[in-house]
């Protein structure tokens, strides 16, 4: 593979990002991982940048922002504060949603709004004891004169708590599969809506937990969205082909465990010098160095091939997705490793970038999932 150099416009915008993360993200970034409040000060500072809307084409308010430009916003929030990267990765694949399974009309009520920083959207693609397996959803939309109710529960939703309206998966009920399953945008003040916090996940605690519970909520027809090939397939063809949004946050998240790691390791003394003069360390450095590299490289060339429409885009996809998690997880357990006994104790970065490595590679189709899909592209 080719290796892929950013341009000069993209190097000017990724050290736009960087410099915003260094001064305003790092410096409350340990604090934030301590509070299970939404952190409403980055939320401003989102809004003022222009960042939750900036993958919605520029016809509704967005910048149209492509796939590697996007991702270079979620590396550098990964790197710096991983609860950033989260609340703008929940924004990117609502934005995408929307974007390409709604009508013209649908995309006009909904996308100004975000890219306005006027309303935060959620979204809900699992239910209780499933992973996108379409025979166990149970939430259900029933037609009821214009409108539809809604019964069911959705665990595990970022932002859920102070979005002013979340995409979920619904079935009519008297399908089985994929058929009946649509699109559905329920907003906050519908009735029959309740949200209620879980609790914290393992890695940041603003990144609460929330339970959807539908209780004949009542829907709007016109928040019904109703792709060609169905609501199910429409998710899962859009999960496929943004893989990126994933896969950039576990690139930031190996990219900061592993800054810190080399500090402390040219910081920490032992036996009369630092620890970065060990060849047992410098090894050690140098492999996480080589693995953090490969994904970048594959990274960028999957988003790049995704916005050609590339033949084997889908693939690159996944496999950047896999091997980012992975990369992530192994980099964060070897800066734990670096820093000793600090690297479990909460005042070091290093224990709060291992907790997101871990989360990071559970969500929107584990590993396990995306090996699947590389599979199937290979063999098909």
């Amino acid at each position: 593979m080719i290796p892929y150099e950013l341009n000069e416009d993209q190097k000017l915008f990724q050290e736009t990002i960087r410099r915003m993360a260094k001064e305003r993200l790092a410096p409350g970034a340990q604090d934030v991982d301590q509070s299970s409040d939404f952190p409403w000060g980055l939320y401003a500072l989102f809004k003022e940048n222009g960042l939750p809307g900036i993958n919605i084409p520029e016809e509704y308010g967005g910048a149209g922002a492509d796939r590697l430009t996007t991702a270079l916003v979620l590396e550098e929030m990964g790197k710096t504060c991983n609860t950033s990267a989260i609340i703008l990765g929940v924004f990117f694949l609502s934005n995408l949603v929307i974007a390409l399974s709604g009508n013209e009309d649908q995309k006009r009520q909904f996308l100004p709004r975000i890219a306005n920083g006027d309303a935060i959207c959620a979204i809900s693609l699992i239910e209780p004891g499933i992973n996108f397996d379409t025979n166990n959803i149970n939430t259900t939309a029933v037609l009821r004169d214009e409108d539809y109710l809604l019964n069911g529960k959705t665990p595990f939703i970022s932002n859920a708590d102070i979005a002013d309206f979340l995409v979920v998966l619904a079935k009519d009920g008297r399908s089985q599969g994929t058929e009946g399953i649509d699109i559905y945008v329920v907003e906050k003040e519908s009735s029959g809506y309740e949200c209620e916090k879980k609790g914290e996940l393992l890695g940041e605690g603003s990144r609460q937990a929330c339970e959807v519970v539908f209780k004949d909520c009542k829907v709007s027809g016109e928040n019904r969205f109703t792709p060609d090939k169905g609501g199910f397939e429409a998710i899962m063809q859009i999960l496929k082909a943004n893989n990126f949004i994933t896969a950039a946050r576990a690139l930031g998240i190996a990219q900061g465990a592993f800054d810190h790691a080399v500090e402390y390791a040219k910081t920490r003394v032992q036996f009369g010098r630092p620890i970065a003069k060990f060849q047992a360390i410098q090894f050690l450095l140098a492999e996480m160095a080589a693995k953090i590299e490969a994904v970048r490289q594959l990274l960028y060339k999957a988003c790049t091939e995704m916005d050609k429409g590339s033949k084997g885009a889908i693939r690159l996809g996944a496999m950047a997705k896999s091997f980012a998690c992975d990369v992530a997880m192994d980099v964060s357990v070897n800066s734990v490793q670096i820093f000793g006994a600090y690297g479990v104790s909460k005042e070091y970065p290093v224990s709060r970038y291992y907790r997101n490595a871990k989360l990071v590679s559970l969500v929107e189709g584990t590993s396990d999932f995306q090996k699947r899909t590389i599979a199937r592209e290979i063999i098909s």
